[in-house]
């Protein structure tokens, strides 16, 4: 079971990270983010990770690490597109969720991101860090409040209204 710890520490840190970038670009760009949402995205990532129970076995864990790396990278994709505006690289949670993205993922032979197994991370050095330690958020991370995913999920009730 200790073993598990460094790896559900960063399926931890991926969702947690994209769900930042989602609350920061709902706050800060709503119309644009709504064109951008994924349907799913929103029973994913309104929530805090630990609100609910990450996979346990290492095939699900994998899936579950690969889909979220999917929809951030498909995020990143619409923030580079030419319909973003160009200040949005600047939100220190786009750049977080960049910075982790490239720690923690890897393009596979499909152009999809792959999940890096620990030995194929980098250094310690050369890394974001872990954002969710307390009293050290990484940029782009606030501190848990209660307001922390109102916008999201707001933005993503607009969304479901705009699809149904």
């Amino acid at each position: 079971m200790i073993s598990a710890i460094p790896t559900l520490n960063r399926l931890e840190l991926v969702g947690e990270t994209l769900r930042a970038a989602l609350e920061a670009l709902a706050a800060a760009v709503p119309d644009w983010l709504t064109t951008h949402t994924r349907p799913h995205w929103a029973e994913r990532y309104a929530h805090r990770s630990e609100e609910y129970r990450l996979p346990k076995n290492d095939a699900e864990r994998l899936a579950y690490c690969e889909s979220v790396g999917a929809d951030g990278a498909d995020l990143l994709a619409d923030h580079d597109g030419p319909d973003a505006p160009p200040w949005l690289g600047e939100l220190p949670a786009v750049r977080t969720l960049r910075r982790i993205w490239d720690e923690h993922y890897r393009r596979g032979d499909s152009g999809r991101p792959r999940w890096r197994t620990s030995k194929q991370l980098p250094s310690a050095g050369e890394t974001a860090g872990q954002p969710l330690r307390p009293g050290r958020p990484l940029e782009g991370f606030s501190k848990p409040s209660v307001g922390l995913g109102i916008q999201y999920r707001c933005a993503v009730q607009v969304i479901g209204c705009a699809q149904a």
